[in-house]
């Protein structure tokens, strides 16, 4: 028996836009660098380099409603999704471990005014327009991991999805104004 269930997204598109910063922790020897940062908004990417090691980073302990993450290979990025406390270690090296906490999205660099998503109902592509030239777009999934990636310096860009499985996306958006990430359903 196949269940088919529609449902009109299309009012998520415009959920919220906040500012994205990066916040770069990286792993060398037996420690994480810094290993405990505060400050962080939701939105704001958490950069794990691994430097030098055999190393792998495992979310311990989320706030609930968040997504674990788990990197293998030491690197990734992770985007926080809910407010609270997040707790990684090592996943070879049990004492190794470090915390971040994600404070709120009260930040903004951007006027909601200045960027145009469309159309709302996200199948194949979005439209991207700006009245600042668009300097990089990037596509994350929920886990933080950057799935697309332009650099189209113009006012406008029209962003082809059709390669991307349906699902929720983060849509990051730099001009010389600053950041903007905004949530995206594709369907």
């Amino acid at each position: 028996m196949k269940w088919i269930i529609l449902i009109n997204l299309s009012w998520f598109l415009v959920i919220s836009l906040i500012a994205q910063a990066v916040h770069n922790i990286q792993i060398t020897s037996f420690s994480f660098a810094p290993n405990n940062l505060s400050n962080v908004l939701i939105g704001d990417t958490i950069r794990f380099t691994l430097v030098s090691g055999n190393h792998t980073v495992v979310s311990t302990n989320v706030p609930p409603g968040a997504n674990t993450f788990n990197f293998p290979t030491g690197s990734g990025d992770y985007i926080p999704n809910v407010v609270g406390t997040y707790e990684y270690q090592c996943g070879i090296h049990n004492s190794m471990k470090g915390s971040f906490t994600i404070a709120s999205t009260s930040k903004s660099n951007v006027k909601n005014d200045n960027i145009e998503f469309y159309p709302t109902n996200v199948s194949n592509f979005i439209n991207i327009k700006s009245d600042k030239s668009i300097e990089l777009v990037q596509i994350h999934n929920l886990l933080g991991t950057n799935l697309l990636q332009e650099t189209p310096n113009s006012n406008y860009l029209k962003l082809e999805l059709e390669h991307l499985p349906n699902g929720c996306y983060f849509l990051t958006v730099k001009t010389v104004k600053g950041t903007i990430t905004q949530k995206i359903i594709k369907h």
